[in-house]
């Protein structure tokens, strides 16, 4: 429950990156940073699924894949890449905020045919990195990924404008954080009138934010 409240005050320094993560900024050249999947929430990480809006910020970029499936070999390449050259790919790749948002609306209507289908996982017909071997990609070759640095106060340029919970989970978070003695009393009752704004309890958290974005 505190990963879920530090994802939506927006406290991404408080949260700790796995070894993997770590490993791969390390090999990229990447800062530390917080991770998100642009225009579409991931299939499998289905129990609870935040919406932040887009804004302009310095320490914000965009990429056309998944950096770490880069750096660990879950995006196909059609030559062998030393780490060198994935952080050039990477970086040769990397589109600041909101500047991302011409080519990667131009990719998904020429390689896909429209937001719908990117969301609900449809193939696409090309790559923007050519040197991405499609025959044998999963989604996290051609899902744009958006990353925020950590520990620069950038948490604050982005806002959170919905938050599906499964179907139980919201008076589990709100019985966690009426518990939780290490906030103050109005932090505690601001944020639950906040979640009574903002958050939703459904059977299938990914389709009702897949309809959320649709309409939005």
């Amino acid at each position: 429950m505190e990963l879920l409240y530090r994802r939506v005050t927006r406290d991404f320094d408080a949260i700790t990156s796995g070894p993997k993560t770590s490993e791969a900024e390390q090999g990229l050249g990447i800062q530390p940073s917080t991770y998100f999947y642009v225009e579409r929430p991931h299939p499998h990480f289905g129990d609870s699924v935040v919406a932040f809006m887009d804004s302009a910020s310095d320490y914000a970029a965009a990429v056309p894949f998944d950096s770490g499936g880069l750096w660990h070999g879950h995006v196909p390449l059609i030559d062998e890449m030393t780490a060198a050259q994935k952080s050039e790919l990477l970086h040769r790749w990397s589109f600041t905020c909101p500047d991302y948002q011409l080519p990667f609306a131009q990719w998904v209507d020429e390689a896909i045919g429209g937001l719908g289908d990117y969301r609900v996982d449809v193939a696409p017909t090309g790559v923007l990195p050519p040197e991405i071997d499609l025959s044998t990609a999963s989604s996290q070759s051609w899902t744009w990924e958006a990353r925020l640095r950590k520990n620069v106060g950038a948490g604050e340029s982005i806002q959170v404008s919905r938050v599906y919970l499964m179907d139980g989970r919201r008076s589990v978070y709100l019985s966690w954080l009426r518990d939780q003695r290490w906030l103050a009393r109005g932090e505690r009752l601001e944020h639950l009138r906040w979640v009574a704004e903002h958050v939703e309890e459904t059977p299938n958290p990914v389709d009702e934010m897949i309809n959320y974005l649709a309409s939005s």
